[in-house]
């Protein structure tokens, strides 16, 4: 799924304005920060979407969630998510979406090499250079 990054802002600005619950707008961030990262997979199925957290943990999320929050009555970022999809299929483009930028972290290894001396030195490689 990609998203439209100011047409979602628009959608989060909307859902934060219509509570005032703490809770909510809690739910809400968090929500919006995960699916902005992509910190989560989510996959929108026909009656719900399922949302794969960084613990791996797989839930399925419309009104109701199987998540501990949801359990005990509390709001959810899993519903908030669900909710937020929603709302961003539903509100008009803006422009069309851009492809998200993967940014990735550079590979850094250290290791113990001999120079052709013999002598054992500290050599830091990035993406196999030597820095």
């Amino acid at each position: 799924m990609q998203i439209n990054k100011a047409k979602f802002e628009a959608v989060v600005k909307e859902a934060k304005a219509k509570t005032n619950d703490r809770r909510w707008l809690n739910a809400i961030a968090r929500a919006a920060e995960a699916l902005i990262s992509g910190a989560w997979i989510v996959t929108e199925l026909a009656d719900s979407i399922a949302v794969t957290t960084e613990s791996g943990r797989t839930y399925f999320a419309n009104g109701a969630c199987q998540c501990k929050a949801f359990e005990l009555g509390q709001p959810c970022k899993h519903r908030a998510a669900a909710r937020l999809i929603e709302m961003y299929n539903a509100a008009p483009a803006t422009e069309p979406a851009r492809p998200a930028v993967a940014l990735r972290q550079p590979q850094i290894t250290r290791s113990f090499e001999s120079d052709r001396f013999g002598r054992r030195k500290v050599v830091v490689r990035c993406d196999g250079w030597v820095i």
